[in-house]
């Protein structure tokens, strides 16, 4: 991901957030700031990353109104200035500050306890045996189901490296060996992409909801104005939740073991990490700006250590 320019992108980026508060932005406002960060207030939650800590679903959203649901609740949220959260048909007491940014809804983050206390108990439901013809070494998915998400792709190449290599097949080249390792391991994977095309990064993140993932990892490449700049960076989003926190030190503490310097484990409002309610975690790799590690991620047996390592840590936190 490049970061030139960043200062004045954020700078930029914080002004027209400001101006969205009260309601929707212009389309396309947050596109000169970068589009992939999104400037959210300190202290908030995505609606989705709401969802994912209550137990429920985004059914339905957008810049004026967010649905909530599981099989036993709805939620209504509305954005300020008229800011409104409806639980079970009954409405929370006291107002609130809810702001919409980026076609994304953010709500304070002590309303989870407010809404959590007005929830109903789920309905409890018969687990069926599981089937004892299928062999427990053999069940898809006994470790959960993990979306590995290769950042970039088709016209948008990301990053390029100073060894003219474009980040985007250096992601899928690592998200593929994770993904395998994942499969092998007994984990249910699945891709955003598993070739050269374009994904929208929304459609990234709603790939995982849909799903109902366990965890969200999407691998990228970084790079800088600086070619001194190295070290693989692991990403959690703002208002982490404990899961995701836990996710983010297990792979960094992994991908440690490789001999690869650590730029340690940094919270960012990246969308994709926003808008996925499973437990999500970004790795940048390394800095294709700097040409030692340019070289080394264009590596394929470098690719297979980073994937190991990737895979690793994704197993460690779904095991506990």
């Amino acid at each position: 991901m490049k970061r030139s320019g960043m200062i004045h992108r954020l700078i930029l980026a914080l002004t027209l957030s400001a101006a969205a508060l009260a309601g929707c932005e212009k389309p396309g406002a947050l596109a000169s700031a970068g589009g992939e960060i999104v400037m959210a207030p300190i202290g908030t939650l995505s609606v989705f990353q709401l969802a994912g800590r209550l137990g429920m679903t985004v059914d339905e959203t957008s810049c004026a109104s967010a649905t909530l649901r599981n099989e036993s609740n709805t939620v209504l949220i509305f954005p300020s200035p008229d800011a409104q959260v409806i639980v079970n048909a009954k409405p929370l007491a006291g107002g609130c500050e809810i702001s919409s940014i980026s076609g994304i809804l953010f709500v304070p983050q002590n309303l989870e306890e407010q809404i959590r206390s007005q929830l109903r108990e789920p309905t409890r439901r018969t687990i069926a045996p599981p089937d004892r013809r299928i062999a427990p070494d053999r069940r898809i998915g006994k470790l959960g189901r993990v979306v590995i998400d290769a950042g970039h792709g088709g016209q948008d190449g990301g990053a390029r490296s100073v060894l003219r290599t474009h980040e985007k097949h250096i992601n899928l080249a690592i998200a593929r060996m994770v993904a395998q390792r994942l499969s092998a391991r007994g984990a249910e994977v699945i891709m955003t992409r598993d070739s050269d095309t374009f994904i929208e990064l929304n459609e990234r993140a709603a790939i995982s909801n849909r799903a109902g993932a366990d965890l969200f990892v999407s691998v990228h490449a970084d790079s800088s104005d600086n070619a001194a700049a190295s070290g693989f960076t692991v990403y959690i989003p703002n208002s982490p939740s404990t899961a995701a926190r836990k996710a983010g030190q297990a792979i960094e503490r992994r991908m440690g073991l490789t001999g690869a310097a650590s730029r340690g484990i940094r919270t960012a409002g990246f969308r994709v990490l926003l808008r996925t309610s499973a437990p999500a975690v970004l790795v940048e790799t390394g800095f294709l700006s700097n040409r030692y590690e340019a070289a080394k991620l264009g590596d394929f047996g470098y690719q297979q250590r980073l994937a190991d390592a990737i895979a690793d840590g994704i197993v460690e936190f779904l095991s506990r």
